[in-house]
């Protein structure tokens, strides 16, 4: 399980560890939905600020905070956490972001041993094929991603929350979907 991180008394992963709200993924897992509602069995996975991400093949820098609405996938032969990242301390300069683990690997393996640590996990910026003609995460902010597999069909999907131009200037939000390829859980076709 994974979810928006609250900080509370504990959680710090060392003497340095500084927590905020938002600053960071968490997983819990337990075999009972009660267990999951036990904080010890937390661990954090990733820290903003502690590593660039992705942003279409090249190397970024780092993120702000605001992680918001992470989700755990298991995508093709990838785990795949795909969340809300800031790129500053404006609220709306936000996007949708994938943190990537082999799947052969246990993502609760993963905790950071120290508030400074790199994570294993990748973090991409969400972005579109060449064959995608506008990407709609370069034209304003996006968040709230989730995605799915039709069965019937074995494509996949992603959906996400954002806007149309980088003329935002108030208003609504709109929901896109678009498919996407297991081999590249970051990427929309």
């Amino acid at each position: 399980m994974t979810g928006s991180y609250f900080p509370e008394e504990g959680d710090a992963i060392d003497a340095g560890d500084k927590t905020q709200q938002y600053d960071r993924v968490v997983l819990r897992r337990s075999r009972t939905l009660e267990g999951l509602q036990n904080r010890k069995n937390q661990v954090t996975i990733w820290k903003a600020g502690n590593q660039g991400f992705q942003d279409n093949g090249s190397e970024a820098k780092r993120g702000f905070r605001n992680i918001w609405a992470p989700e755990i996938h298991r995508v093709g032969e990838y785990w795949v956490i795909y969340f809300t990242e800031s790129h500053s301390s404006n609220a709306f300069n936000i996007f949708c972001h994938a943190l990537v683990l082999d799947g052969s690997r246990d993502p609760y393996e993963t905790a950071l041993t120290s508030g400074s640590q790199q994570s294993q996990w990748i973090d991409y910026k969400m972005c579109a094929a060449d064959s995608v003609k506008d990407d709609p995460f370069r034209l304003s902010f996006c968040l709230d991603m989730t995605y799915f597999k039709d069965e019937v069909s074995g494509r996949s999907y992603v959906i996400w929350a954002g806007k149309p131009s980088a003329a935002y200037m108030g208003g609504s939000t709109n929901l896109f979907i678009a498919s996407m390829d297991e081999e590249t859980p970051w990427m929309i076709t």
